[in-house]
């Protein structure tokens, strides 16, 4: 495709209808200019058309590769992509057009060389299905699979409960989480630098910063507790805290990070300003870190009347309100006001003891009571909306869903209502409860339709075989044997054009990805719960006996050891396997009597001993070792007395 570029669009204008109502004029008296004026057309081209007798069919001699059908497939399938988190590049794009063309017999221009498609083309393509080449966001493989439906409708029931049960105000309900502030910030505001220079520099204080953790804690009606700095220090310093905004708490820790024990302090701290108490309660959202589930942390809150309830494991940067319209904007601003700093201190390096001001410059811009307000809201925990996901959120997770192991018939008669058991469905395990709401979805299968083909066409590939022969479908209960169907579950709908049957799609030629299954693992998944509630209360009382019993066992077995080692015989065999690492190869060449000078050989004529103090050699004849004990040579015994 050439590089040209039209100033104007091009139309077919003349048609078989327009060609009609002119020689009706012509009849009527009408000169060819006239009409040829009226219709804004120039006269050349109408006389052309009449001697001709017939209309354009084409705009010119190139035709469309694919019909209108077969590219509205290709971008629905692209949009797919994106929605998994799995999108194409540019070459990956051109590759799989050539490859659609190529499996649907059809005529083309592109590239058989490098079995691709033109630029030109895929940047067409691209403009004219509303797609674009964007630069993603990393996104982990645990937050893709995490934030699935049945985690977020657990942690919603979880709200749901204890929100009903211990009739939270809305100026009740908190979320706190910590997020590290660097000395150096990671953002960097731009710079006016002449066009076309190739790097731009702008002054930091070091290659590597020094992390401090910040606590911060908002309310759901836009109040916020005073937050927490944690440096990574060994004794506290009230220079650090200057200027800091007011009311913060400073923390210390060895490497900057909070602990349980630093978090049992803040939860002092959030409990002076909040005024929690059993008869008035507050619930704090917060995620399931090792440092909040403590049992030391839970029986502090239960008496102090805070309710906290675990957010579901790698989804913070949707749900939690904080990560969501805090951190990022806080982070902008805290790199702004490090920018100004060394602007107005030339040639001095920010450390600790500039954090304090410069986040509380950063903080007092950014905690607002809109912004905490609307945190909430965006999230769905206040005003409570489960449904504020929609079913496109939740796409990336399809990839690892893996079918459930009691859906053969042997697990079905074994357990076949596990469910049963519990008396309602918020007492339900995650995987039982997942499965009935999977089973609640129904199943979409694709048929193709065979593609028509030349008598001199080549052979069918498997995959073209799969597309022609036709596919029983299953129902959804999943009680009659399995067919080969493509299930689509827990997926946004991708509504196909109705005249899209005839060709093979572009998710035959390369299907949607999908996680191969995994083997079981005996690690117990984490999940949104109530941590300050009974169970699992109970359930930390459980773990902690069990490690307490594991600590004295161990120190049990090692007192045992040392007191083995430390017996007569024990000693006599540690100086038997001495003699022997004599004989290495290594220390052949290397050994030295200090008393007679003379080198060891091998096989050695009298026996050796060496001293557990300086680890010399000796002939046990030229020594006063009496054969109990350990040898310490006569050099060590004189330096010792």
């Amino acid at each position: 495709m050439g590089k040209y570029r039209r100033k104007t669009d091009r139309k077919l204008i003349f048609t078989a209808e327009l060609l009609e109502q002119v020689k009706e004029k012509l009849l009527q008296g009408m000169s060819k200019r006239s009409i040829a004026d009226s219709i804004g057309v120039h006269e050349a081209t109408l006389r052309k058309r009449l001697k001709a007798g017939t209309v354009p069919t084409s705009l010119g001699r190139f035709k469309l590769v694919f019909t209108p059908e077969m590219e509205e497939e290709l971008a629905i399938y692209c949009r797919d992509l994106d929605k998994t988190f799995y999108g194409l590049t540019l070459k990956a794009l051109g590759n799989l057009v050539f490859e659609y063309a190529e499996r649907n017999n059809l005529n083309h221009r592109f590239n058989k060389e490098k079995r691709s498609a033109g630029k030109d083309w895929v940047y067409s393509f691209c403009k004219r299905h509303k797609l674009s080449l964007r630069v993603p966001e990393k996104t982990s493989l645990a937050r893709a699979a995490g934030f699935n439906r049945p985690q977020v409708e657990l942690f919603f029931r979880n709200l749901r409960q204890i929100l009903n049960e211990k009739k939270i105000l809305p100026h009740r309900l908190y979320n706190m989480d910590e997020s590290g502030i660097l000395t150096v910030p990671n953002k960097l505001p731009k710079v006016v630098a002449p066009r076309g220079k190739r790097t731009v520099g702008k002054i930091v204080s070091s290659e590597r910063g020094q992390l401090i953790t910040a606590v911060c804690c908002m309310g759901a009606t836009g109040q916020y507790i005073p937050p927490a700095l944690v440096f990574p220090r060994k004794r506290l310093k009230a220079e650090l805290t200057d200027r800091a905004p007011a009311g913060t708490l400073q923390l210390v820790s060895d490497s900057g990070f909070i602990t349980s024990e630093l978090f049992l302090r803040w939860l002092d701290h959030f409990q002076t300003f909040c005024k929690s108490s059993v008869e008035d309660p507050v619930l704090l959202v917060l995620d399931n870190h090792s440092s909040h589930v403590s049992l030391q942390a839970v029986m502090k809150c239960r008496g102090l009347g805070i309710n906290m309830l675990s957010l579901p494991p790698h989804c913070s940067h949707k749900i939690q309100p904080l990560d969501k319209n805090f951190f990022g904007p806080l982070k902008s601003a805290y790199a702004e006001e490090c920018d100004k700093w060394h602007v107005n201190n030339p040639g001095r390096p920010i450390t600790m003891f500039q954090i304090a001001e410069l986040f509380a410059n950063a903080y007092s811009r950014i905690a607002s009571i809109e912004r905490a307000i609307k945190a909430f809201e965006i999230c769905g925990i206040f005003p409570y909306n489960p449904h504020v996901f929609s079913e496109e959120e939740f796409a990336p997770a399809t990839v690892t869903d893996q079918p459930f192991p009691n859906q053969n018939s042997s697990a079905e008669n074994s357990n076949p209502r596990a469910e049963d058991e519990y008396d309602s469905d918020e007492d339900l395990p995650l995987s039982v409860l997942q499965h009935k709401l999977m089973e609640n979805i129904p199943t979409k299968t694709i048929l193709p339709t065979p593609v028509s083909r030349s008598p001199n066409s080549p052979p069918s590939t498997p995959l073209e075989k799969l597309a022609h022969s036709p596919l029983p479908s299953t129902s959804s209960r999943g009680k009659q044997t399995p067919s080969p169907t493509l299930r689509v579950r827990n997926s946004p709908p991708s509504t196909p054009p109705e005249n899209s049957t005839n060709f093979i799609s572009p998710k035959l030629i390369k299907p949607l990805p999908k996680a191969l299954p995994r083997a079981a693992n005996a690690r117990k998944k984490k999940k949104s719960v109530l941590l300050t509630a009974s169970p699992y209360k109970s359930e930390l009382e459980e773990l902690q006996a069990c490690k307490q019993a594991k600590t004295q066992k161990f120190k049990q077995t090692k007192r045992k050891y040392m007191d083995e080692l430390k017996s007569p015989e024990s000693i006599k065999s540690q100086n038997q396997i001495s003699k022997k690492s004599l004989n290495s190869p290594s220390n052949q060449k290397q050994i030295l009597c200090p008393v007679c000078y003379e080198i060891y050989e091998d096989p050695p004529e009298s026996d050796w001993i060496q001293c557990m103090t300086c680890k010399n050699w000796f002939h046990e004849d030229c020594t006063a070792y009496s054969g109990l004990g350990y040898y310490i040579c006569h050099i060590c015994d004189d330096s010792e007395d």
